[in-house]
């Protein structure tokens, strides 16, 4: 998956700094702390799993392990317990690059998609980034920019017509 990121971040280069990021169904975390260490101004990292909660702010305070890191990272990583769709319907925030990689199985990716569909939840040029298990099809309401497969995931940026 280090390729995966790779080519994620390439593409969003002229787009990461002074970026707010969100990075829904976050496991380890790994792309908005990348998305903060290029550049991004603030990254919220969401995930039910209150063990990969804990994760999360280990791998904050690790990375933030000297006193002027540490302060920027607490002020510029936000971690929330919760599933993303209920989040994000109490949310009045807007993102600049929504990182979505939700489990392949189940309606979590349809879900999370209709919500942001809405727009009201992104800037006028957001761009959102999904991990799929299959070439995406997008739906009403979606602009496909790139998309690349890495191994068995398709790689998949988008954004709102």
């Amino acid at each position: 998956m280090d390729r995966a990121r790779e080519t994620l971040f390439n593409w969003l280069e002229p787009h990461i700094h002074h970026a707010r990021c969100l990075d829904l169904f976050s496991g380890s975390g790994a792309l908005g702390f990348e998305a903060l260490s290029r550049g991004a101004d603030h990254a919220t990292l969401v995930d039910q799993n209150p063990a990969i909660i804990r994760a999360l702010h280990a791998s904050r305070n690790m990375l933030g392990s000297n006193p002027t890191d540490e302060q920027y990272l607490i002020e510029s990583c936000t971690i929330i317990q919760s599933t993303a769709p209920d989040w994000l319907h109490t949310q009045d925030e807007h993102w600049d690059i929504i990182f979505v990689d939700p489990p392949f199985t189940g309606p979590l990716m349809n879900q999370t998609l209709d919500i942001l569909r809405t727009g009201y939840y992104t800037t006028t040029d957001a761009l959102i980034y999904l991990e799929t298990p299959q070439p995406l099809e997008t739906a009403r309401g979606w602009n496909l920019i790139k998309n690349s497969k890495v191994g068995s995931t398709h790689l998949n940026l988008i954004a709102l017509k």
